[in-house]
């Protein structure tokens, strides 16, 4: 799993879904981005894991980058 930082400071990029937290689209994209400039790769379904996110998800966000 790629680890990713969660904040649970009141970031207002981040929300509580069953008292976890994840990452608004706006804040995944540009992490991903991150990713992929460092990485020139990314993969869908390990993406969508450390997100806590659906591939489906993980696929909008990219066809938007």
């Amino acid at each position: 799993m790629i680890p990713i930082p969660f904040s649970r400071g009141g970031n207002r990029h981040f929300h509580s879904i069953d008292g976890r937290f994840t990452m608004l689209g706006v804040e995944r994209r540009q992490r991903v981005m991150e990713m992929l400039t460092h990485d020139g790769k990314v993969y869908v379904g390990k993406l969508a894991e450390a997100f806590r996110v659906t591939e489906e998800t993980i696929r909008r966000d990219l066809e938007k980058i």
